[in-house]
């Protein structure tokens, strides 16, 4: 058989063999494609600064919660990224997120994350609501209308007191009260002070709420006094009743009596 024969003969033999394979072919190079293109999406979560570094002994810490970074998902320019390691720095208002290292995201991209089943938001994403301050809040609950927040901050302090437990928000198991240093031991000054301030947001605005007498001003004087009578009704001035409990169950009395 000549040479010129032989070529066509192959062809011939090898042309059905690649009709067959090349749906599974162009198949699998859709999905590398996908692939890609998701990763790529994906990628700018991380494309951030650094996140801050405090390298200087401070008690306490920086986060919202706790050190640790929990999975959870965010709603990150308009897309939303699911099964993502994340924190919340509450002195530098920064939604953090963890892959290789640790870096910030761009705040003014991010609408809300779940970290750990708790919602947080940021009320200035893209001017839905006035006066919000700057960061994330955590979302307690919705009612009649209303949104119930609140929002951690915390900046770094310096005096001689013990500040533990909850002077700081929380127990900081590596607490020291002095270090061992060369010229003998220092006492640790600097800590991260722990605030928490609760905002109402009402017909787009958002105010603070410092006590019950703020929260009932955020209502016409009728409608205040029948919250108040309920509020009276159910002991929530009670000594073991806090503001949070207080505004949470009016919230709930407010949408199921829609006052």
């Amino acid at each position: 058989m000549g040479c010129k024969y032989m070529k066509r003969y192959i062809l011939l033999s090898v042309l059905p063999i690649l009709i067959t394979l090349s749906p599974s072919l162009f198949a699998q190079s859709a999905e590398r494609a996908a692939y890609a293109e998701a990763a790529a999406e994906k990628a700018l979560i991380y494309r951030g600064r650094l996140a801050p570094e405090y390298n200087f002994r401070c008690n306490g810490h920086c986060y919202v919660e706790s050190k640790e970074f929990k999975r959870g998902s965010v709603m990150y320019n308009g897309r939303l990224y699911e099964d993502v390691l994340l924190n919340i720095d509450a002195c530098s208002n920064l939604l953090l997120v963890k892959q290789v290292m640790c870096s910030a995201t761009v705040r003014d991209y991010v609408d809300y994350a779940v970290i750990d089943g708790r919602r947080y938001v940021n009320l200035n994403y893209q001017g839905r609501c006035e006066n919000a301050p700057e960061g994330f809040l955590e979302e307690i609950c919705k009612g009649g209308g209303l949104g119930f927040y609140s929002k951690v901050t915390k900046r770094i302090s310096s005096d001689d007191g013990y500040h533990n437990g909850e002077d700081i928000g929380y127990y900081d198991p590596d607490y020291l009260e002095y270090v061992t240093t060369p010229a003998g031991d220092m006492k640790v000054q600097r800590y991260f002070q722990y605030l928490k301030k609760y905002y109402v947001v009402k017909d787009g605005k958002a105010c603070m709420v410092r006590n019950r007498r703020a929260f009932l001003k955020l209502f016409d004087r009728q409608t205040a006094s029948r919250l108040r009578h309920y509020a009276n009704e159910r002991d929530l001035y009670g000594q073991y009743s806090t503001l949070e409990d207080y505004v949470k169950a009016l919230l709930s009395h407010i949408e199921e009596e829609k006052l």
